[in-house]
């Protein structure tokens, strides 16, 4: 079965390059000049971000499976991990499985954009769009583009610019709390 066979009650898009330009330009034109240089999967990982930034939902790859209904991650999984959350803005994002971390990426944690599920607006992703206009008005993308593979320093530094910035007001007690940590910056990682 696929993910539509198993979440009949969703709505799945499925948009072409010509789609995705007539929406930043209605929706979002201060990034049209960075998204009109991006070519391919570039483009693709940059609207991948404004789509669920603007609508808010699930993303995912074309090449997931679902074995179950999404409401069986949101209702069951989510809502018990999250039970005690009380931000407004929830950005849940998924990690490679550790022996992909270890072997292919050599790291302890690989974030990665394949999946992610969000309210609609969250800060992020303008943080991270923002971000990525910024390096480009430097001229400091690199070559491998400015959205990559795996956003975990970009969720860390995102974490940290809210700690600086004082966002929440969060305690000495909060910050050094492990469970603070799992949802710092309204961004939940789920396990592997």
């Amino acid at each position: 079965m696929g993910c539509r066979d198993v979440n009949e009650e969703w709505e799945f898009r499925f948009l072409y390059d010509n789609d995705l330009e007539a929406f930043v330009s209605k929706e979002y034109p201060q990034y049209l000049p960075l998204f009109r240089i991006l070519e391919g999967v570039y483009m693709a990982d940059m609207a991948r971000i404004l789509l669920v930034y603007h609508y808010g939902g699930i993303y995912m790859d074309a090449d997931f499976y679902c074995h179950r209904p999404f409401d069986c991650l949101i209702h069951q999984i989510l809502a018990n991990e999250l039970k005690h959350y009380k931000g407004n803005d929830m950005l849940v994002v998924s990690r490679e499985p550790p022996m992909h971390e270890h072997l292919f990426r050599h790291k302890d944690r690989v974030v990665i954009q394949d999946f992610f599920l969000a309210t609609p607006k969250h800060p992020f992703f303008k943080w991270l769009l923002d971000d990525r206009m910024e390096k480009l008005d430097e001229d400091k993308l690199g070559t491998r583009g400015p959205f990559s593979y795996s956003i975990e320093r970009d969720i860390d530094r995102y974490r940290a610019y809210g700690i600086r910035s004082g966002h929440g007001n969060h305690s000495l007690d909060d910050l050094l709390d492990s469970k603070y940590f799992l949802t710092a910056g309204g961004i939940y990682e789920l396990p592997a």
